[in-house]
């Protein structure tokens, strides 16, 4: 009994160790009429085909056996709004994207991209025509980096948590190829996962109109 609920323990810890999170500051909602939405907290809860934002400070509340749930839904809607995503600019929010303890990147704002079926959220590491974005995982990886050109499809360029999967640095060398300045700091000594948004940098500044 004791083996089993020491293994139990060790599970939870190394989980927690692995477990991917975003630490932010809150923001604001720039939307293409120029509009600015101030955040009170950095919940953003996708609805469809758009984006709740709360605009005054909510702690998340349970009702017991359904009493008072019609209230806190009421509640829930006074103090947040929503807003299309397709109408969103940018959403400028900055933080850190950890695993466990250890600082993955740096962000700098927040964007929903649409696949087939649903919107998903992608953290901005680095800014300009040509994004760096990080993912949550699905499945087995801890978190996906991606680039995207203007409204082109997410080019994944790493996966991390698994032995399969794009790795950077070969995939970078895909996506970056014609860039002659990216790809010379792609083939230095040492090129490594915290030097994409570098490589991302000079793409934006050397290779794009």
């Amino acid at each position: 009994m004791n083996r089993t609920k020491s293994i139990n323990l060790i599970m939870v810890f190394l989980f927690m160790l692995l477990a991917f999170n975003a630490q932010s500051q809150y923001g604001v909602i720039e939307m293409n009429n120029s509009q600015q939405l101030d955040m009170a907290t950095d919940d953003l809860i996708v609805e469809k085909d758009s984006l709740r934002y709360f605009k005054e400070k909510w702690k998340r509340k349970t009702s017991i056996m359904g009493f008072g749930a019609g209230k806190l839904n009421q509640e829930y809607k006074d103090k947040s709004d929503l807003v299309s995503i397709k109408d969103i600019k940018k959403i400028h929010i900055s933080g850190k994207l950890m695993v466990g303890n250890k600082l993955i990147y740096n962000y700098v704002g927040i964007k929903y991209i649409k696949d087939k079926k649903r919107y998903e959220k992608y953290y901005i590491v680095e800014d300009g025509e040509c994004q760096l974005l990080v993912k949550s995982g699905d499945g087995n990886d801890i978190f996906s980096i991606f680039v995207q050109t203007g409204d082109e499809e997410p080019f994944e360029l790493h996966r991390s948590g698994t032995g399969t999967g794009p790795k950077y640095e070969r995939k970078s060398k895909d996506y970056f190829a014609a860039c002659t300045p990216a790809m010379e700091f792609i083939n230095k000594k040492g090129f490594e996962r915290s030097d994409l948004p570098e490589v991302v940098e000079i793409y934006n500044t050397s290779c794009i109109d």
